[in-house]
């Protein structure tokens, strides 16, 4: 009976207490611990320590868009894709155009032979002070534009790529941009090489910017090409 008596009496105290604490209120947040990197503004995922931030200088050569037709980055001279966010698009073309200089502080990805990406933190036009901040948008993103069916023509003039250098697309020589998913650039760049004359057909847009499309069928060098291989 002692011990059944003093049990009921430990339940009911660990019962209180429990109900003490789930009724507290919330205090403030706790204070960053010592010696730890700060969050990068606007990219609250992301510390200071987490990368090395970059500084490229370049000159701007064309916008690159998504399947959707809304400008996410930009193609520099030298080859290297900056990318930002797309709901970034309409302050990044008011800040460089084609033909600008840029000064960029970026999250390097992986150089490939297909070429490199690479993560925008900011960017600033030197000649005009012009900057932006990657940062979260200010109200939901519009819905995107649904595709229009869209064929285009030319020569491959440089791959796509992701941040890990994988292919993911192509420009052709007329600026349209071609997109596929990143598990079909293997197959594809190992089938089709820089210079061959390329017949795209898929779904996307055509803007004031450029032409961008998400790929569904293509000829290279007059052979219809599919993930499985030439046909002829």
């Amino acid at each position: 009976m002692f011990k059944r008596t003093c049990l009921l009496v430990f339940i009911s105290a660990a019962t209180t207490a429990c109900a003490a604490v789930a009724q507290a209120p919330e205090g403030p947040p706790p204070p960053p611990i010592p010696g730890a990197p700060p969050a990068l503004p606007g990219r609250p995922g992301l510390v200071a320590g987490a990368f090395v931030p970059t500084t490229v200088n370049g000159t701007v050569k064309s916008y690159l868009l998504n399947p959707g037709g809304q400008v996410d980055g930009l193609l520099l001279a030298d080859g290297k894709q900056l990318h930002f966010p797309p709901h970034m698009g309409a302050a990044l073309r008011q800040a460089a155009r084609p033909g600008d200089s840029i000064q960029a502080t970026v999250e390097m990805g992986n150089q490939s032979v297909y070429g490199r990406e690479c993560r925008t933190i900011s960017l600033t036009n030197p000649k005009t002070g012009a900057t932006v901040v990657d940062q979260p948008p200010l109200s939901p993103p519009s819905p995107p534009v649904p595709g229009q069916a869209v064929t285009a023509k030319g020569t491959i003039a440089r791959w796509l790529v992701g941040h890990m250098g994988e292919v993911n697309g192509f420009l052709l020589s007329d600026g349209t941009q071609v997109h596929f998913p990143p598990h079909l650039g293997f197959a594809l760049n190992q089938q089709v090489k820089v210079g061959d004359a390329v017949a795209a057909q898929g779904y996307g847009t055509r803007t004031d910017f450029g032409t961008s499309l998400d790929l569904a069928a293509m000829t290279v060098n007059g052979k219809s090409l599919s993930m499985f291989g030439s046909q002829p």
